[in-house]
């Protein structure tokens, strides 16, 4: 994570690493100390290697691979743990990603800070694998009131993370009058307009909720 890694050095490491048995977590994450510099071609040089289906835990966030994630996932096909935020993902990327194999075994997606929009939502939802990582981070990934009413009828998750989507407040009201509230045990949302009244409701809703409320005036 953060080590100023290039594509190019990437790709060499691809072509000589033929055999790492015990291989099981790569997090390549262009975070911390220094920028990571990888791009679809470094992606796939890995994807393609002997040891890729093997892992568990696979880390790009911040790293511009969109393009090149469905081959990651055509070849991860053990995957428990996705961390692919900022990555250039696009709705239609998600619509082949989310009817692969690996799609099914993910406990864990971090798709946050992504242009999915409304039709992300609804590739998400309508889901060939029909089912959804149990902890989905969706957090600014352009989702607006279309999108929630798609999600409100995807398969239940444990966790959900909907913070920073343009989502209006009238949106969660009309979901709650129509019981089609995705469905989640974990719900975290930005409460950007909402009355006390939609938020004790959402609240009462669900197990777990973590809201986001903009500051008051007053004070935290």
């Amino acid at each position: 994570v953060g080590q100023q890694l290039r594509d190019a050095g990437v790709q060499e490491f691809a072509a000589q690493a033929t055999s790492l048995p015990r291989l099981r977590h790569l997090d390549l994450a262009s975070a911390g100390y220094a920028d990571n510099q990888i791009f679809d071609g470094g992606l796939r040089a890995l994807a393609d290697c002997d040891w890729f289906p093997q892992l568990e835990t696979l880390g790009l966030s911040g790293l511009a691979v969109g393009g090149a994630v469905p081959r990651a996932l055509a070849r991860a096909t053990g995957l428990r743990t996705l961390g692919a935020s900022n990555t250039g993902l696009t709705a239609e990327a998600i619509q082949f990603v989310s009817a692969m194999p690996a799609w099914r075994s993910l406990q864990s997606a971090v798709l946050s800070s992504n242009p999915l929009g409304d039709d992300g939502a609804e590739f998400l939802a309508a889901a060939a694998a029909a089912t959804l990582p149990g902890v989905l981070t969706l957090r600014a990934c352009e989702i607006g009131e279309a999108g929630l009413r798609a999600l409100g009828d995807a398969p239940a998750v444990q966790a959900l993370d909907l913070r920073f989507n343009p989502i209006p407040a009238s949106a969660w009201e009309q979901a709650l009058a129509e019981q089609r509230l995705p469905r989640a045990q974990a719900l975290a949302a930005s409460a950007q307009g909402w009355n006390e009244e939609l938020i004790d409701a959402i609240t009462r809703h669900y197990p777990r909720v973590d809201l986001m409320r903009p500051a008051s005036a007053d004070g935290p």
